[in-house]
């Protein structure tokens, strides 16, 4: 399997990619306690809602960008080198067929 891994590059980066997502996107959950949580303790305390929570707000856009680019190019990446897998795998097994 390691002929049909080509480029190595995009494996590795494609790989990585998918870890880097893995830690975002759960934590994007976090972000959307934190923005709720600060918008009850806002309301509570009588002080501006839009204060406490656009921090938490610019986070969670943040995050999404984050999420956008690394999910897009992870799958480009991937795709590219399973599309190499499955010509490599194809070819040996035409050129086996052909042989016998």
């Amino acid at each position: 399997m390691k002929a049909y891994t080509v480029p190595v590059w995009a494996s590795i980066a494609g790989i990585t990619l998918v870890g880097v997502v893995g830690i975002v996107a759960p934590m994007y959950g976090w972000l959307i306690i934190e923005t709720m949580t600060a918008m009850n303790i806002a309301a509570f305390s009588g002080t501006s809602v839009m204060d406490k929570t656009l921090p938490w707000a610019g986070a969670m856009l943040l995050a999404a960008i984050i999420l956008l680019f690394t999910k897009g190019l992870s799958g480009v990446f991937l795709a590219r080198v399973g599309e190499n897998v499955i010509t490599g795998v194809r070819k040996d097994l035409y050129n086996s067929v052909v042989r016998k």
